[in-house]
């Protein structure tokens, strides 16, 4: 197991995570169409590589990260990062969802992959990770506890219109202060048009002088390695600050898709009050 680790899903696994997909199947879980993996694994992977970019989700979803834990040529299991969360999210499911093949289970995998899983979910700049399982899963609960979880509450959910009982544990990922984003400075937001919420799937930014530049509706941007920012905007612009708190990996993530360095752009899950600078 030590030299176990997490990639990025690849056809150099094919045939391994096919294997464990029957596994699943043989012992009555939800597994991938294996069908479909068998016929096209090009479109599997080009799915999950979407669905990490923020492109083709299925409605009310977030961008995700899928991860397989691997050891050599084998696939162990998945994990799963969500980037932000939804009302449903915070229920059940949190930031990171994970799971085994069954003839790896009870080796002390469940536990290192939530640990390599807390470390990717830093790199999105998720402080504080929300970890779930249900109620009877002791199995869970002890990876969870094992990884540093703290309690914050039990919960009544519904997965496929089923009521079930949801554990809620907080777990430090291990981001620092001033990386990605600074909790003691303000959020903005560009734009040549005037209005009080600021909608969801918008960009916002730390960066006061980026978001005014944004403001201006440009079609060509860049920042030097000074900081300094040239753009060719000419639209008369607002520069609004977020008016209320907000958690990045929570309210907002970061911009899967953004040509800019980590941690300047990000997107809005949901509405936000703005007020004028």
């Amino acid at each position: 197991m030590t030299n176990a680790r997490l990639v990025l899903p690849s056809a150099e696994y094919r045939e391994s995570f096919i294997a464990a997909n029957k596994e699943y199947q043989n012992m009555g879980e939800e597994h991938e169409d294996i069908a479909k993996l068998e016929a096209d694994f090009t479109k599997y992977l080009e799915m999950v590589k979407n669905h990490r970019l923020g492109l083709d989700l299925p409605e009310n979803w977030v961008p995700y990260t899928t991860f397989w834990l691997v050891e050599g040529d084998e696939y162990i299991g998945s994990g799963h990062v969500r980037h932000a969360l939804t009302p449903a999210l915070r229920i059940i499911g949190g930031h990171i969802g994970y799971f085994i093949r069954p003839s790896y289970r009870r080796k002390g995998y469940g536990t290192l992959i939530l640990k390599l899983l807390l470390a990717e979910a830093a790199k999105l700049g998720i402080a504080n990770a929300l970890v779930t399982c249900f109620a009877d899963n002791t199995g869970s609960k002890k990876v969870i506890e094992a990884n540093g979880g703290v309690f914050i509450g039990e919960i009544v959910g519904e997965l496929d219109g089923v009521p079930r009982k949801s554990l809620r544990y907080r777990v430090y990922t291990g981001l620092r202060n001033n990386v990605l984003w600074n909790n003691q400075r303000r959020w903005y937001h560009g734009s040549p048009y005037n209005f009080s919420i600021l909608r969801a799937g918008s960009t916002i930014t730390q960066n006061e002088e980026l978001a005014r530049a944004f403001s201006h509706q440009p079609t060509r941007l860049s920042i030097d390695d000074d900081g300094k920012i040239s753009h060719n905007g000419t639209e008369p612009g607002f520069l609004y600050v977020i008016d209320e708190p907000i958690v990045p990996g929570e309210d907002i993530y970061m911009h899967p898709r953004t040509t800019m360095d980590p941690g300047l752009e990000w997107l809005t899950v949901r509405g936000l009050k703005v007020r004028l600078k």
